[in-house]
């Protein structure tokens, strides 16, 4: 396992800044041809700064459709607890978050990562907050376990490798 907290967190501020600075005054920031515009640019700084380092640039491009399978997210306190929201799909699939509660963590607490989260991505974003899925080790697949949102600063990043 690598720690890629620090290449993880320099990716979030380099999508934040090349936002904030160059998306969000556009013409229109919600059209389809801009979101994808800045997805590629999302793919391609996560590829350069995070994977590709360590032989598994490929990874990017599964970055905000599904969850990145070899990237976990610890808290940084193994001990102790931590806050986190909980979601599920409505029909529309639509995600509904539960109010913030706290859990309970320790050394082997781990979630997939799915991307960087902003309540209001058209306007300024901050990207504070990390959405995952639950990690289980029982079978389930990625899609059985629950959507979990939880802030950025109680996060370390951790890469699986082969």
């Amino acid at each position: 396992m690598i720690d890629i907290t620090d290449s993880m967190l320099k990716f979030k501020e380099a999508a934040r800044h090349t936002w904030n600075a160059f998306f969000v005054d556009c013409e229109n920031p919600m059209s389809p041809e801009t979101q994808e515009a800045f997805l590629a640019i999302e793919r391609a700084l996560l590829r350069i700064m995070v994977f590709s380092p360590h032989g598994v640039g490929g990874l990017a491009d599964s970055y905000r459709s599904s969850v990145l399978p070899r990237v976990l997210v610890k808290p940084i306190y193994a001990q102790g607890e931590m806050p986190i929201r909980f979601g599920q799909k409505d029909a529309n699939m639509n995600v509904a978050w539960d109010v913030e509660t706290t859990i309970a963590v320790d050394e082997v607490t781990q979630f997939k990562f799915f991307d960087y989260f902003d309540w209001y991505p058209y306007g300024q974003i901050d990207l504070a907050y990390i959405r995952g899925r639950e990690f289980s080790r029982d079978g389930e697949s990625a899609n059985q376990r629950r959507l979990v949102l939880i802030e950025q600063r109680y996060c370390k990043f951790v890469l699986e490798v082969e």
